[in-house]
C-alpha cells in the first residue's frame, strides 16, 4: 500500500545496565542498525519489493532505480541502453550512459558503446569518431585488410573489390582485356582493320606496314610505306614503292635498290630482264625475226616463239593462273589471291585493294573494285573497303549510322543495355551519369555518409546523428532535436522528430524530448496513455508487430488476430474450408455443387448458368459465366450458353454465321419458286 512509504521507523529493544530497557529506533532501508536491505528490497524494515526492471539496482532507502548494468547483473542487446522510472525503456539510437544523457559522436553512422560510448566503426573507416577512411591499400573494419588489386587498380575500402583501370580485369585486376576489347570493364569492341591489333586501355590502332588511319582504313599513299604509313620511299625515274617493305619497282629500262641506273645495251624490262623488243632479236635486238606476223622469235637465235599469254607446241594453250608472258616463263607479282593479265602482267585487283600489284587499301571513304566507290557512312562511322558496309562508332546504328542509339543503349550497332540505376543516364560508351545523391559505376550506390549532391561532392552539415538526403543536403533531425543543422535541443513542451509534437502527460508526468512517452499498459499510449495502439501493432508501448494476414487486425493488449469474413486461423491465413464462408467460417453455402464466395456467400456460378443457386441456363441470346455476355450469332444462328460458339441454320457459316454457304443455293435461284435450301453436287 501506498501508506508502507511512511510507516513508522521498527523500535527494538534491548536491555542496558541494571536491567533496564533501552529503545533503538532502526533507520528505513535497513533490517537492523548497520545492516542494509538485501537486494530488491528497500525501505523502513526492507518490507516493499523493488521494481525496476532489466537488471537495475534500486536505492534500498528510497527505492529509486539506477539505470546502469553492474557486474553480475544483465547487459541490454547491442546497441541498447536503459532508462526510465523503471529502466524498462530503452535509449534511442546514437545515445550511451546512464540515463541515456550522453550523445555519441561517431561519424559515417557508426554506432557507439552503450556503456563507454567508445564508436565501432563501419568497414573502410577508423579513427576515434570513425571519421577517417582507410588509407588507398588498406579495407574493412579497423582497415586491417591489404588490398589486392594489381596494375593500378583500386579498392573499395568496405569490402576491398578492386576498381580496375581502363584495360584491364579480373577479381584482382590481374587480366589484360581479351583480345578484340579495350576500355572500361573491357565493355568496348576494338574497331582496327586489315589485321591491327588495339591497346588494351584507350582502344588505339597499331596499323600493320602498309596503313594508317584511325582504325588502319586506309592503304599507305604514293611515296610513303611501313607502319602508319610515315616512311619515305626512296624510288627514282618514276619507281614505285611497295607499301608494306619499302622496295622499289623500276620502270622498263632502269635497274637497281632505287631504280637509278639505266639496263645494259640490248636489255629492257622494269629490271633489265627482257631482251629485245618483239619481232627483234641478235647481239643488238636490229635483226627482224622471219616469223609470221606479231609472233615472236627467240631474242638470240631468232626461232619463232609463242605470243605472250601462250605457251605449248602449237601456242594453243592459255597461261596458267599466276603466270603471265612469252613461254608464261613470268609469275604474277599481285598481292595476295590477286589475278594478273596472261599477256601483261597487269594485276586485276579484288574489291577493296588497289595499286599496280594490289598492295595498296582503298583511300578513306572509297570502296569496291578499284576503290572507286564512296561510302556513305555519317558520324565517324568507317565503312568497310569491299563491301562498303558501315562500321558504326559506339552511340549510333543503322545502315549509314545516321541513327542514334534507343534511349537505354550503348555502344557499337546499339548492342549493349545501359546498366544506369536510379534515373542514371548513360553516354555513348556507357558510362552513367549519375543523378545527384548517387554514385558509383552504376549509380547502384547512395552518397557515402555526410555527402550530397551530384558526384556526392558536397559534405553534409548535419549534427546530433541527423541523416543528410542525399540528393538536396536537408538534414532530417532525430529525437530531440531540431534546427537547420539539427543541433538545437527541443524547447519546453516539444518531443520527437525535429521537436514537431506537441507533449501533454498527466499526473506531473514530465516529457521526454526523444519520445514525449509516459508509462502506458500493453495496448495503449498517447498524451493519456488513453489512445489504443496503431493497426498492426500491440503489447507495451505497442513495440510488437501483429503477424495477422489478409487484412486482419489484432487485439492491441494481446495481439490475437481478429479475422475478416472468409478467413480462419490463428494468424487469419487459412481460408474458409469449403462449404462455409463468413465472419469465423460460420455460415454454411447453399449452392450445391458448386462453390461460394468465400466473404459474402454469394455463389460463383459456372459458364451457362445464373440464379442465387445456379439453377437456372441461360436465356436465348445470352452466354457465359452469370450470363452476362449477349450473342452475336446472325440470320437465326443460335449460341451455346456456355462458350458462345455459333450454331449456324442451313446456307450460313462463319464465326458469326454471316457469310454464305456457297454450296447451298436457293430453288427461287434455280427455278424461281419458294426459298429451298439445295445442295450443290
Amino acid at each position: 500500500m501506498a501508506t508502507d512509504h511512511w510507516r513508522r521507523p521498527q523500535v527494538r529493544v534491548r536491555r542496558g545496565l541494571h536491567g533496564a530497557a533501552v529503545r533503538a529506533a532502526v533507520p528505513p532501508g535497513a533490517l537492523r542498525a548497520g545492516l542494509p536491505c538485501p537486494e530488491g528490497s528497500y525501505g523502513a524494515g526492507c518490507a516493499m519489493n523493488c521494481s525496476c526492471a532489466n537488471g537495475a539496482k534500486c536505492d534500498h532507502i528510497s527505492g529509486a532505480c539506477m539505470c546502469q548494468p553492474g557486474e553480475g547483473l544483465p547487459r541490454p542487446p547491442p546497441g541498447l541502453r536503459w532508462r526510465g522510472t523503471f529502466c524498462s525503456r530503452p535509449c534511442p539510437d546514437g545515445f550511451w550512459g546512464q540515463d541515456c544523457r550522453h550523445h555519441c559522436g561517431c561519424s559515417a553512422g557508426a554506432a557507439c558503446d552503450p556503456t563507454t560510448g567508445a564508436c565501432v566503426c563501419p568497414p573502410g573507416k577508423h579513427g576515434q569518431h570513425c571519421s577517417k577512411t582507410c588509407p588507398v591499400d588498406r579495407w574493412g573494419s579497423d582497415c586491417e585488410h591489404v588490398c589486392l588489386c594489381h596494375n593500378g587498380g583500386t579498392c573499395d575500402r568496405a569490402s576491398g573489390a578492386c576498381v580496375c583501370p581502363a584495360g584491364y580485369t579480373g577479381a584482382t585486376c590481374q587480366d589484360r582485356c581479351p583480345k578484340g576489347t579495350y576500355g572500361s570493364n573491357c565493355q568496348h569492341t576494338c574497331l582496327c582493320q586489315h589485321g591491327a591489333t588495339c591497346q588494351h586501355d584507350t582502344g588505339a590502332c597499331v596499323c600493320p606496314p602498309g596503313f594508317s588511319g584511325t582504325y588502319c582504313e586506309t592503304g599507305c599513299d604514293e611515296g610513303s610505306f611501313g607502319p602508319g604509313c610515315v616512311l619515305a620511299c626512296d624510288c627514282h625515274n618514276e619507281g614505285h614503292c611497295d607499301p608494306v617493305t619499302g622496295a622499289c619497282e623500276c620502270q622498263p629500262g632502269w635497274r637497281g635498290k632505287k631504280c637509278h641506273k639505266p639496263c645494259h645495251q640490248g636489255f629492257t624490262g622494269d629490271k633489265c630482264q627482257f631482251i629485245c623488243p618483239v619481232g627483234f632479236f641478235g647481239e643488238e635486238c636490229n635483226e627482224r625475226c622471219a616469223c609470221g606476223p606479231e609472233e615472236p622469235c627467240d631474242h638470240v637465235t631468232g626461232a619463232c616463239a609463242c605470243p605472250p599469254g601462250r605457251q605449248g607446241a602449237q601456242c594453243h594453250e592459255y597461261c596458267l593462273e599466276g603466270q603471265w608472258g612469252e613461254q608464261c616463263r613470268k609469275e604474277c607479282q599481285c598481292a595476295g589471291s590477286s589475278l594478273c593479265d596472261p599477256v601483261t602482267g597487269e594485276c586485276f585487283c579484288p574489291a577493296g585493294l588497289r595499286g599496280r600489284k594490289c598492295r595498296r587499301g582503298c583511300h578513306r571513304g572509297h570502296y569496291g573494285v578499284d576503290c572507286k566507290q564512296k561510302c556513305k557512312c555519317s558520324n565517324g562511322g568507317v565503312c568497310d573497303p569491299v563491301s562498303g558496309q558501315c562500321q558504326c562508332r559506339p552511340g549510333h546504328f543503322g545502315p549509314t549510322c545516321s541513327l542514334a542509339c534507343p534511349p537505354g543503349t550503348y555502344g557499337p550497332n546499339c548492342n549493349q543495355t545501359c546498366m544506369c540505376e536510379h534515373g542514371g543516364v548513360c553516354t555513348r560508351s556507357g558510362e552513367c551519369r549519375c543523378p545527384a545523391g548517387y554514385t558509383g559505376t552504376f549509380c547502384e550506390a547512395r552518397c557515402p555518409v555526410d555527402t550530397w549532391g551530384l558526384r556526392c561532392a558536397f559534405q553534409c552539415k548535419c549534427h546530433n546523428g541527423a541523416i543528410c538526403h542525399p540528393a538536396t543536403g536537408e538534414c532530417q533531425c532525430g529525437l530531440g532535436w531540431t534546427g537547420q543543422h539539427c543541433d538545437e535541443e527541443c524547447g519546453p513542451g516539444r518531443y520527437g522528430p525535429d521537436c514537431k509534437l506537441d507533449c501533454a502527460c498527466h499526473h506531473n508526468a514530465s516529457c521526454d524530448r526523444f519520445s514525449g512517452c509516459c508509462d502506458c499498459g500493453p495496448g495503449r499510449y498517447g498524451r493519456y496513455c488513453e489512445l489504443e495502439c496503431p493497426a498492426g501493432f500491440y503489447g507495451v508501448y505497442c513495440t510488437r508487430v501483429c503477424e495477422c494476414e489478409n487484412g486482419a487486425t489484432c487485439d492491441p493488449q494481446t495481439g490475437q488476430c481478429r479475422c475478416p469474413p472468409g478467413f480462419t486461423g490463428e494468424t487469419c491465413a487459412d481460408t474458409c474450408p469449403p462449404g462455409t464462408y463468413g465472419a469465423h467460417c460460420r455460415m454454411m453455402c447453399h449452392c450445391g455443387q458448386f462453390a461460394c464466395n468465400k466473404t459474402t456467400g454469394e455463389c460463383q456460378c459456372p459458364a451457362g448458368t445464373h440464379g442465387e443457386h445456379c439453377a437456372m441456363p441461360c436465356g436465348p441470346g445470352k452466354f457465359g459465366p452469370g450470363c452476362q455476355r449477349v450473342c452475336e450469332c446472325h440470320n437465326g444462328g443460335s449460341c451455346h450458353p456456355a462458350t458462345g460458339h455459333c450454331s449456324c441454320t442451313p446456307g450460313w457459316l462463319g464465326p458469326k454465321c454471316q457469310e454464305r454457304d456457297v454450296s447451298f443455293v436457293t430453288a427461287s435461284d434455280q427455278r424461281g419458286r419458294a426459298d429451298i435450301p439445295v445442295e450443290l453436287s
